[in-house]
């Protein structure tokens, strides 16, 4: 009997439950997730995913690997994970040795012309492919739409330029439709204006771009990373989607427009050039108050050594290129002073240019406004440990707004997120009268009653219904 009551009372008791959390990502702010959980056990499914940065353990290296705890340690370097005592003061990031770091200390409103100048000087060189990186898709959207203008490409498709490849379909298709009774001499003369025709449309594109981060669709993403594989030279703006998984061939160079939130994400960025050996280029971008970054990736990473490089002549290039027809005939763009980088003509050219562009599309300068927000936001988002170099506080938002070509820094709200603001605090003005009303109501019933408890006599007087 009581084995039949045991396993009743078993039956009736709520079965066991288990709470998962999958993640593709471990970042700090899941691990923090985690910390305040009960009994949480963490279960890395795919520790091949983090293998992609090689961590060095500076000192305390003669363990034995054969020991279980020592097998259990080297797995953990392995993989960037922390265990037993090993407290990760003394592991550092190892990035490939035949990388080349490059600092550029840009001004917030000479960096649409340096990103501008920087591809329009590989894509005049024998570098194939470059993947530039932003903290936010708001930044890639917007950035994808003005470097496209400025390549001479047309975003029909919205994933990327394919305007030769129109070009290209409808030279092939006029082909194809001529006879066959054509002579040969008219088959010479149509392959040679063929020829013509598609050196025109690469000359008119200077380099094509794509664009990729979370908010797409998971098809338009596949075709993004499709479309930028098979091509043989391209340009790929994206968030950090593309930092980790992605394995691109010839990738000759990265850019970090928006520096890292750490140096695990420094070496996975960087980590998309110089694959299986080959050389590669690493920009990043620092703001003239950013500089002190530099120190803390050296830090982290093992031999990291930059290199400083001259804004000025990526932006002389780009007043010889890109930016041509909008600097007049100034034979000498380098005419500027070498102090204030963001009077150089290049820059002036490209703002004015911008501004003017945004003018006649609406749509444009909502995305410029929606990407100045978003950055701040994403500074704002920075660690504790980096509050001293990336703060908020440090930001001269007027020069920030000039990065997006921006006349001034728009409301970091927003007009919809304003009315939505207003909404919500004219709702809680209301809901907070409401709870005022019923909280009097509430001590004139307590009241009465207790008058009525001391005189009974009056309780005739009590209204119908109970209501006070």
């Amino acid at each position: 009997d009581r084995t039949k009551k045991e396993a009743r009372a078993a039956s009736s008791s709520p079965p066991f439950l288990q709470m998962t959390l999958l993640s593709a990502t471990l970042t700090p702010g899941t691990e923090r997730l985690r910390m305040k959980m009960q009994n949480a056990v963490t279960v890395d499914v795919n520790p091949e995913a983090d293998r992609e940065i090689e961590f060095v353990q500076q000192g305390d290296d003669n363990e034995n690997e054969e020991d279980e705890e020592g097998l259990m340690k080297a797995m953990a370097r392995a993989s960037g994970r922390q265990v037993g005592g090993d407290d990760g003061k003394n592991k550092k990031i190892r990035v490939p040795s035949q990388l080349t770091h490059t600092i550029f200390e840009t001004p917030p409103k000479a960096r649409m012309a340096a990103i501008a100048g920087l591809l329009a000087g590989w894509a005049l060189s024998d570098l194939n492919k470059v993947i530039v990186f932003f903290a936010s898709r708001e930044s890639v959207e917007y950035h994808y739409e003005i470097l496209s203008w400025l390549a001479g490409q047309k975003n029909d498709d919205g994933g990327g330029g394919n305007e030769r490849d129109r070009n290209n379909t409808s030279a092939n298709s006029s082909s194809s439709s001529s006879s066959s009774s054509e002579s040969d001499s008219d088959d010479e003369e149509n392959n040679n204006n063929s020829k013509k025709s598609r050196r025109k449309s690469s000359s008119s594109s200077l380099y094509e771009v794509f664009r990729l981060h979370g908010a797409q669709k998971q098809s338009e993403r596949q075709k993004t990373v499709s479309r930028f594989q098979s091509q043989a030279r391209g340009v790929l703006l994206c968030t950090d989607v593309g930092a980790r998984g992605l394995d691109f061939d010839n990738v000759g160079a990265t850019v970090q427009v928006d520096p890292p939130t750490d140096s695990k994400t420094y070496a996975h960025r960087v980590g998309r050039a110089a694959r299986l050996g080959n050389d590669g280029e690493a920009v990043l971008f620092l703001g003239p108050k950013e500089l002190e970054f530099e120190d803390a990736l050296k830090n982290d990473i093992e031999d990291l050594t930059f290199s400083k490089a001259k804004l000025g002549a990526v932006l002389d290039v780009l007043a010889r290129t890109t930016m041509q027809k909008y600097c007049g005939n100034n034979k000498n763009p380098s005419n500027y002073s070498r102090n204030n980088l963001t009077e150089h003509v290049a820059v002036k050219a490209l703002l004015s240019a911008a501004e003017k562009k945004m003018q006649s599309d609406t749509g444009l300068k909502s995305r410029a406004e929606d990407a100045f927000r978003s950055h701040v936001r994403a500074v704002a988002a920075y660690p504790s440990s980096l509050k001293h170099i990336f703060h908020v506080k440090r930001l001269h938002l007027g020069h920030v707004a000039g990065a997006f070509a921006l006349r001034e820094a728009p409301t970091l709200v927003g007009k919809k997120g304003s009315a939505a603001f207003s909404n919500a605090k004219k709702l809680d003005k209301l809901t907070a009268e409401r709870k005022k009303r019923e909280k009097d109501s509430q001590k004139r019933k307590k009241r009465m009653l207790k008058k009525l408890a001391t005189n009974p006599s009056k309780r005739g007087d009590m209204p119908v219904g109970g209501t006070f």
